[in-house]
């Protein structure tokens, strides 16, 4: 009766350790998929578009907006035009 309560508590271990590994797996490999939509850090972002830095912050190099929406994504900051959608940079944390 005890070794059928130690196998079933070591199973249920072994069950949630496992999906925990495989929610963390799944974070780090949304990081990709962030930085292929996103393809530009900021300061690359501000290389491209020197005009986009103002005193108010950073405004979209599409439509000018400076409405800009941060969104956090597996460990990396993604950032996006509210006004046009336009997705502009990401900031690795």
């Amino acid at each position: 009766m005890k070794i059928e309560l130690v196998l079933g508590v070591v199973i249920l271990f072994l069950l949630i350790g496992g999906a925990i590994y495989t929610i963390f797996k799944m974070m780090n490999s949304l990081g990709g998929e962030v930085k292929s939509a996103f393809p530009l850090s900021l300061e690359q972002y501000l290389a491209q578009n020197p005009h986009c830095k103002t005193n108010f912050g950073i405004k979209c190099s599409t439509c000018n907006s400076n409405r800009i929406h941060r969104k956090v994504v597996a460990n990396t900051s993604v950032f996006s035009c509210n006004s046009c959608s336009t997705n502009l940079y990401h900031v690795d944390a």
